[in-house]
């Protein structure tokens, strides 16, 4: 009776081990995210497309990954306790592939695609705030989302930027309630999509009546109250944001030239803070 259970634990061992390995290789060598590129005019290539396997299938597989290690680990234990040296020493040994098969993925697949938010305009079409990032390698995007699968979701790039230097983002007026989170997106009644890293710093934005991306650079010519429609209530601390900064020496706070175009606006409120920011030689 002893030997048959001890049969089995050691049976029950080296299917584990088995089984840790297919995971540990899916590890390796399944892309969680993968992009298409296109010929450009001005560079050797442009981001057309992004593509990323679906949140759920990629938290099961980093779970699972995880499972791996601590039932290898248990193994090992037990076969230690039972004496079983070759089981228990490759049960160990085995552990020693985790770190090699994150390593393999890393150098094959690079930093993969992070989708950190979603919006839908009124049509139902989604977009996105996607960031993909290493150490101080950032790369920043919006996107249209193409197709979905059971396994993935497809985007269309609209506008790539980078996150790190050099940066280039605009100080902008959110609506009121707008949270602090990292990655927020603004739909706009007028159709302009704007894409904000963190805090009020805007980093790209898309008009997608006219389809015309506004990313490195292009964006700080863009008004501060872009993300404001006609009856949209301002979130009071952006408008005390920017004021403070109004003529101080950080190179992305609005000029008096885009602040001006918000006394054009529909919004009162937006004309009266605009009037507020240009003073009386406005």
């Amino acid at each position: 009776m002893e030997s048959g259970r001890r049969l089995w634990l050691t049976v029950l061992g080296w299917i584990a081990i088995g089984l840790a390995m297919i995971e540990f290789a899916a590890m390796a060598f399944c892309r969680t995210s993968w992009e298409t590129y296109r010929l450009a005019s001005d560079k050797p290539y442009d981001l057309e497309m992004v593509t990323v396997v679906r949140p759920e299938w990629v938290v099961l597989l980093n779970a699972s990954f995880a499972l791996a290690i601590v039932v290898l680990f248990g193994v090992g234990v037990v076969g230690i306790c039972q004496r079983k040296s070759l089981l228990s020493g490759l049960a160990f040994a085995s552990i020693s592939l985790a770190p090699v098969a994150i390593f393999a993925a890393f150098l094959r697949e690079g930093p993969p695609w992070q989708i950190h938010n979603e919006i839908r305009d009124h049509d139902g079409t989604r977009y996105c705030f996607a960031e993909s990032s290493f150490l101080q390698g950032q790369s920043l995007m919006l996107g249209r989302m193409r197709s979905e699968t059971r396994w993935t979701r497809t985007y269309d790039v609209l506008v790539e930027t980078n996150g790190d230097s050099p940066r280039s983002y605009l100080r902008i007026v959110r609506p009121t309630g707008a949270e602090e989170k990292y990655g927020q997106l603004y739909l706009t009644d007028d159709g302009w999509l704007l894409g904000l890293r963190s805090e009020n710093r805007c980093f790209f934005a898309y008009d997608t009546r006219r389809q015309l991306p506004y990313g490195h650079t292009e964006v700080e010519e863009l008004s501060p109250f872009q993300a404001l429609g006609q009856a949209s209530e301002l979130h009071e601390p952006d408008v005390a944001d920017l004021t403070a900064r109004m003529g101080g020496k950080e190179l992305r706070v609005s000029t008096a030239d885009s602040v001006r175009r918000g006394l054009d606006h529909p919004n009162p409120r937006v004309r009266a803070v605009a009037s507020q920011l240009l003073g009386p030689n406005r």
